[in-house]
């Protein structure tokens, strides 16, 4: 992993081994459907999950036709989610990223609060130094790593482009000092629930439902029908690139995700916490509309409606972000 002060030079594909492409979504229909199977708990979301909690982790450019900045966007943009009467969802959402997860606990309680990137407008300057961006999301190239996390009890994490290791102040950058343009923690990107009255939170699952496995709807939101046993992509269109898509039942930790943003230089998600990767989609094959899961673990392959596969990447050319060289 390159530390602060190295240069890096343009020219590597979207995930900096073996990974050559990922998806372009056109905003209006397109999208790609995965799965999680399982037996325990009946209905839900990943599974199995353990008691060390959870992790979501893409790697995401928002690029909407016309737009030179997309990111002021005030529309709402679905990045990976689950469609089970709660679930987690990753989404850009009037100027934030945001990590949904709702929560319940024996009594039936339940809370949804949701952590996001506190601050959206991207180029907006220090007053005292115009030409330096003063917003962490500002990346030249667009593309952002973004993951959300659950502590398995109380706590869930956001973060957008590594840990909060690397972060620096999110309104102030000074010289000599690396900023990395990483997501601090604040009131908004970490949010603690309140005591539980009947027992330890749990994520809240789909009880209307008879199935044993869950869809993985990438790229939009997707409805389910227990009807029919279908899951249809019908919202929140992302317009714009997903690359590598991988889910956790642990909780990574500030320090590993940092390992896996890399400085902006896409790894195998298979490097943190290899164990607990249990539905890796890396997007590499090319073409066709079949992405395969790469872990063998509970994670199923998945199907692309109308998405096409792209080699646009991360730039590596970073000379102009703060804090790096």
């Amino acid at each position: 992993m390159l530390g602060l002060g190295h240069s890096l030079v343009a020219g590597s594909a979207l995930g900096g081994y073996e990974n050559n492409f990922g998806l372009k979504f056109d905003g209006t229909n397109d999208g790609a459907l995965a799965g999680i199977s399982g037996n325990s708990p009946a209905n839900g979301t990943i599974k199995p999950l353990s008691p060390s909690g959870f992790t979501i982790a893409c790697w995401c450019k928002l690029d909407i036709d016309g737009e030179s900045d997309p990111y002021i966007n005030t529309g709402s943009f679905y990045l990976v989610s689950t469609q089970a009467n709660g679930g987690f969802n990753l989404q850009y959402n009037n100027r934030s990223f945001q990590f949904g997860l709702k929560l319940v606990d024996g009594d039936g309680n339940t809370t949804a609060s949701v952590p996001k990137s506190t601050h959206a407008m991207m180029k907006n300057p220090l007053s005292s130094a115009v030409d330096q961006p003063k917003q962490f999301l500002h990346k030249p190239d667009g593309w952002h790593f973004v993951v959300g996390t659950w502590d398995g009890d109380r706590v869930k994490n956001l973060y957008v482009d590594g840990g909060r290791d690397q972060a620096g102040s999110q309104t102030v950058i000074s010289e000599g000092v690396g900023n990395f343009g990483s997501q601090p923690e604040d009131s908004d990107s970490k949010k603690t629930e309140g005591a539980s009255s009947g027992g330890a939170w749990t994520i809240k699952y789909d009880d209307t439902a008879d199935r044993k496995e869950v869809d993985v709807s990438i790229g939009a939101a997707g409805s389910f029908n227990s009807g029919s046993d279908v899951t249809t992509l019908n919202a929140q269109f992302w317009e714009g690139y997903i690359g590598d898509v991988g889910i956790w039942d642990k909780e990574l930790t500030s320090a590993e995700v940092t390992t896996l943003y890399n400085l902006h230089r896409p790894i195998d998600f298979a490097t943190v916490q290899p164990d607990n990767l249990q539905g890796h989609w890396k997007m590499e094959e090319g073409s066709g509309t079949v992405f395969v899961e790469s872990t063998g673990n509970v994670g199923t392959n998945g199907t692309i409606s109308g998405a096409t596969f792209d080699a646009l990447a991360p730039s590596l050319d970073v000379s102009g972000y703060p804090g790096y060289a």
